[in-house]
């Protein structure tokens, strides 16, 4: 009788020489890296979007236009389906997704119809040298037994229409001794008059949302 040996070899896997695991590594760290750059831009894009001059690894956001530029944190966003670009400029304040408020800058087009607080801002040689807080509701500052609604007040040095009754937060710069329309020297020697009004469209309100545009705001 004949007798038959099978030979199997189980072959369970190839080694691995050096120059392929190098090869494996270097794959690794460049899919890494490029998942590193992507993951960044968007958190450096968010939901926002808008005319601004950003560094990729600079926290805050700069807005500019001809009139003026200021710098803020990345939170804010030109809303430009309502600005117009032509003497009226507006941006939105989020926290994550969702808005916190409108920021409105008129330039050389007239002050906010209706304010609730004011923000002192006191200007020396069309210059601003000096910026105060947020005051208390501008009801305050009506005399008593009256009942006009809206009504022109005078709070802290600046006149203003006052919404008597508005329960919704309107902030806005005045000059002292002034009104809400600022008169500020630009660049080229022109004067221009600027006003700055924050309305809060959140149930969370930002009462220093106006100030963070404020400290940084230039006339260009």
């Amino acid at each position: 009788m004949a007798i038959y040996r099978y030979d199997k070899t189980l072959k369970v896997g190839r080694k691995q020489t050096p120059h392929s695991l190098l090869i494996t590594i270097i794959l690794v760290l460049i899919i890494g890296l490029i998942g590193y750059y992507l993951l960044n831009r968007n958190n450096d894009q968010g939901a926002q979007s808008g005319k601004a001059v950003t560094v990729s690894n600079d926290p805050y956001i700069e807005f500019e236009t001809e009139y003026y530029k200021f710098k803020v944190s990345k939170a804010w966003a030109e809303a430009i389906d309502i600005g117009d670009n032509q003497g009226t400029f507006v941006y939105r304040k989020y926290k994550g997704p969702n808005p916190l408020g409108i920021l409105t800058i008129k330039v050389n087009a007239g002050a906010p119809s209706l304010t609730t607080n004011v923000v002192p801002i006191e200007v020396i040689e069309g210059k601003i040298v000096k910026i105060g807080s947020v005051s208390e509701h501008c009801s305050k500052y009506v005399p008593q037994g009256s009942n006009l609604d809206p009504h022109i007040v005078t709070g802290e040095g600046v006149s203003f229409r006052c919404w008597t009754d508005g329960t919704t937060f309107i902030a806005s710069a005045g000059s002292k001794g002034g009104n809400l329309e600022i008169p500020l020297i630009r660049p080229n020697g022109e004067t221009a008059k600027y006003s700055v009004s924050y309305q809060s469209t959140s149930f969370e309100t930002d009462h220093k949302a106006i100030l963070e545009v404020l400290k940084t705001f230039e006339t260009r």
